[in-house]
Protein backbone atom coordinates (compact mmCIF):
# COMPACT_ATOMS: atom_id res chain seq x y z
CA UNK A 1 0.00 0.00 0.00
CA UNK A 2 1.39 3.03 -0.94
CA UNK A 3 1.94 6.36 1.02
CA UNK A 4 -0.64 9.05 -0.01
CA UNK A 5 -0.34 12.36 0.90
CA UNK A 6 -4.04 11.99 2.90
CA UNK A 7 -2.29 9.69 5.04
CA UNK A 8 1.05 11.46 5.42
CA UNK A 9 -1.22 14.70 6.40
CA UNK A 10 -3.36 13.00 8.81
CA UNK A 11 -0.20 11.44 11.05
CA UNK A 12 0.63 15.17 11.42
CA UNK A 13 -3.58 15.67 12.44
CA UNK A 14 -3.02 12.91 15.50
CA UNK A 15 -2.79 14.44 18.84
CA UNK A 16 0.86 14.84 20.65
CA UNK A 17 -0.38 12.33 23.41
CA UNK A 18 -0.96 9.83 20.72
CA UNK A 19 1.69 6.89 20.40
CA UNK A 20 4.56 8.68 18.69
CA UNK A 21 5.97 5.46 16.64
CA UNK A 22 5.77 6.76 13.57
CA UNK A 23 4.53 3.15 12.20
CA UNK A 24 1.64 3.04 14.77
CA UNK A 25 0.72 6.41 13.73
CA UNK A 26 0.80 5.60 9.91
CA UNK A 27 -1.52 2.70 10.75
CA UNK A 28 -3.90 4.84 12.42
CA UNK A 29 -3.75 7.83 10.26
CA UNK A 30 -4.43 5.11 7.37
CA UNK A 31 -7.36 3.45 9.07
CA UNK A 32 -8.89 7.03 9.34
CA UNK A 33 -8.25 8.09 5.77
CA UNK A 34 -9.91 4.99 4.57
CA UNK A 35 -12.25 4.26 7.15
CA UNK A 36 -10.84 0.71 8.03
CA UNK A 37 -10.51 -1.02 11.26
CA UNK A 38 -7.22 -2.24 12.59
CA UNK A 39 -6.56 -5.33 13.90
CA UNK A 40 -4.14 -5.69 16.25
CA UNK A 41 -2.28 -7.11 19.33
CA UNK A 42 -0.27 -3.48 20.22
CA UNK A 43 -2.07 -2.50 23.57
CA UNK A 44 -0.49 0.90 22.44
CA UNK A 45 -2.44 1.30 19.20
CA UNK A 46 -5.50 -0.43 20.86
CA UNK A 47 -5.45 2.52 24.06
CA UNK A 48 -5.79 5.23 21.51
CA UNK A 49 -9.36 3.69 20.08
CA UNK A 50 -11.18 7.02 20.39
CA UNK A 51 -9.38 8.18 17.70
CA UNK A 52 -9.65 5.46 15.42
CA UNK A 53 -11.61 2.22 15.71
CA UNK A 54 -9.87 -0.75 16.73
CA UNK A 55 -10.38 -4.46 16.97
CA UNK A 56 -7.67 -6.15 19.81
CA UNK A 57 -6.94 -9.51 19.21
CA UNK A 58 -5.22 -10.70 22.13
CA UNK A 59 -3.12 -13.49 20.38
CA UNK A 60 -1.48 -15.97 22.60
CA UNK A 61 1.60 -16.95 21.10
CA UNK A 62 2.27 -20.99 21.07
CA UNK A 63 2.98 -24.38 19.01
CA UNK A 64 1.06 -26.07 16.90
CA UNK A 65 0.47 -29.63 17.06
CA UNK A 66 0.23 -31.85 14.42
Amino acid sequence: MELSAAVALETNALPAAFNGDPFDRTVAATARVLGLVPITTDARLRDHAGLVAVEYYPFKPGRRSG
